[in-house]
């Protein structure tokens, strides 16, 4: 194996979680063949200079799903970027990174009825049992591995459809999320969330969203201050700036699940698409199968949201509301019509 950028920015890499789930190749000396695997997404662990934590098979398996795979600490020259990703491999990181994604959620839902919970619960299972397949499936491509010895760019990629693609109504709004989240630092980005209902005067009605920073009840929402909320807009999300008084503490958990992960997945799409280009990846090779794949969750999750965004929350407007004056008041009299039987007064209040 030679030298190249991939090899430079692992043994050299500034940010220890960059890379996680960053699908390579690993060369077994040993069987003579190129395994497929991903950087483990535990990335903090320190690890030795020039070693890179995949994951593997693991052999002495007991059924458990999480205990079917190991980490290994592999050299690394021994690995190299994964250019054509099979969608066996694709569909095992993706799963796995989701149940990280749902397990990363769970608190969120903590203290949810009863029913919130049994749903979030049925779509853990869900992608659990969808973990399992791909898993097996996955073993047997590692297992059988390729003597392919050429690294070369992709021709064509072929992307799993995670979820169809529904479009809600345009809406005018401000920033992208994408664009909002790269202008941030990354503590900045991994700051809370708080699930809200905004009250939009357009449609007159509240609509389930969140709020970026930590609230915990409805008298820290201030109308003189303001707030960045999140709202979709034709499959994407937007960062729009309102006034705390159109907000209110809402429990959305059961109604807008699907808008838990929406930030998340949008700074890790970013995270991928990047960590990839410093690997070596180019933009003319098009999308990469691992950025594409959390596109399509991301979108999934945004479509799904939409559909409840749209749908609107009951409930009657935010009180006191702020009344514009009306055009007439600036720099006219305010005249009654003579059939009232009414004098007509100055600006001043005086009987002309």
């Amino acid at each position: 194996m030679t030298e190249s950028s991939f090899h430079d920015a692992l043994t050299h890499r500034w940010d220890e979680y960059l890379f996680r789930y960053v699908p390579v190749e690993w060369w077994d000396a040993d069987a003579s063949v190129w395994r497929p695997t991903i950087i483990d997404g535990d990335f903090a662990v320190r690890h030795e200079h020039g070693m890179v934590p995949v994951v593997m098979p693991n052999q002495m398996g007991n059924g458990d799903a999480q205990a079917e795979c190991v980490v290994r600490n592999v050299a690394v020259r021994h690995l190299r970027i994964s250019w054509n990703v099979s969608e066996t491999t694709q569909r095992f990181a993706l799963f796995r990174y989701t149940l990280e994604l749902l397990e990363l959620l769970s608190p969120c839902f903590v203290g949810a009825p009863d029913d919130i919970q049994h749903r979030f619960t049925d779509v853990a299972e869900s992608v659990l049992q969808d973990y399992q397949a791909a898993l097996g499936a996955w073993k047997h491509e590692f297992a059988a591995g390729t003597d392919l010895k050429e690294e070369f760019p992709p021709t064509l990629i072929d992307s799993i459809e995670v979820t169809g693609h529904v479009h809600s109504q345009v809406r005018s709004c401000g920033v992208s999320l994408h664009e909002y989240l790269s202008r941030v630092t990354e503590d900045e980005g991994e700051s809370t969330w708080s699930p809200v209902a905004w009250w939009d005067e357009r449609t007159g009605m509240w609509h389930p969203t969140l709020m970026r920073g930590k609230v915990e009840r409805n008298d820290e929402l201030l109308p003189s201050r303001q707030a960045d909320i999140l709202v979709p807009e034709d499959g994407e999300v937007h960062v729009q700036s309102v006034s705390c008084g159109d907000l209110r503490l809402e429990d959305v958990r059961g109604i807008a699940m699907s808008m838990y992960p929406v930030p998340i997945l949008a700074h890790e799409v970013e995270r991928m698409r990047y960590a990839l280009r410093v690997l070596g990846w180019k933009s003319e090779y098009g999308e990469h199968p691992m950025a594409d794949g959390l596109q399509s969750l991301f979108e999934g999750a945004v479509d799904e949201w939409s559909a409840e965004f749209v749908s609107g929350l009951p409930g009657q407007s935010p009180a006191p509301r702020v009344r514009l004056l009306a055009p007439s008041f600036w720099g006219c009299s305010e005249v009654e019509s003579p059939e009232d039987g009414a004098s007509p007064r100055s600006l001043t209040g005086g009987a002309e």
